[in-house]
């Protein structure tokens, strides 16, 4: 961009240059203000041990843990992880009448933020998951199957809701299956 804004043979404007130095500048802005916000992530997520937990989970970063622990706290208020998944909006429409259940497909109730945080985490699995074959990748290869990518990365982000659930309220550490 500074080559084009420089260069007077091309064509471009007094307005156009002004206009192009403008967004630049508005550019660079937004990156450093992304810096700040990026490092007050990474100060409040060391010196948060839950945080750390969760974090330990496959599809969790530091952003995502810092925005379920702030969100949610220890998580006690739910007795088990599926109400806990339905705030968080991980859990199949049911509409049920007359005694029967039927589940459908995913709701987007919920927090948006974290289901997005919590999809996102859970592509980013299924992405790098291909060649592993642990008893989970296996599973989650079998969704991707039956399913589909977005079917299982949603199924992916319906588990780590639980598990992430589990390890704030009951205050659990990661234990790797096997």
């Amino acid at each position: 961009m500074p080559d084009i804004r420089e260069d007077a043979k091309n064509g471009l404007t007094a307005t156009a240059r002004e206009w192009f130095q403008a967004r630049a500048e508005a550019r660079q802005a937004l990156a450093q203000r992304l810096a700040v916000t990026d490092q007050q992530i990474a100060r409040l997520f060391a010196a948060d041990e839950a945080w750390q937990r969760l974090a330990q989970l496959a599809g969790i970063g530091p952003l995502t843990a810092t925005a379920l622990g702030a969100a949610v706290g220890e998580a006690t208020d739910c007795k088990h992880g599926r109400p806990c998944a339905a705030w968080w909006g991980r859990v199949p429409r049911q509409p049920s009448t007359g005694g029967q259940t039927t589940l459908r497909g995913m709701t987007k109730r919920g927090n948006r933020s974290l289901r997005t945080l919590l999809i996102h985490g859970a592509r980013a699995v299924l992405r790098g998951g291909a060649r592993k074959t642990d008893p989970r990748r296996r599973w989650l290869q079998g969704g991707k199957a039956r399913r589909g990518q977005h079917g299982a990365s949603v199924a992916q982000a319906k588990k780590t809701a639980r598990v992430a659930w589990a390890f704030l309220a009951q205050g659990e550490r990661y234990r790797p299956a096997g």
